[in-house]
């Protein structure tokens, strides 16, 4: 059998090649990014337990101090 063949971590067969030209490896090159992004998981962060974390006091100082520039030229918008 020609070419180089692989089996992935879960058995599965896969076909490795190099791209053939610039077009394929532009393609190449973003289908990595995209991967790479998603497997950051930015959402990873929001776990929707904020009610056993937060009380309405914590909210309000939290905000409270919000609206405090924290460095020289710095501004946080003001609702």
């Amino acid at each position: 059998m020609p070419g180089p063949f692989y089996d992935d971590e879960g058995g599965a067969e896969f076909v490795y090649r190099q791209p053939r030209d610039t077009p394929q490896a532009q393609a190449l090159a973003l289908a990595l990014a995209l991967l790479g992004a998603v497997a950051q998981e930015p959402m990873a962060g929001y776990a929707c337990d904020g009610d056993d974390h937060w009380t309405a006091e914590l909210v309000r100082d939290w905000r409270r101090n919000a609206r405090r520039p924290t460095g020289a030229g710095s501004t946080l918008p003001v609702p």
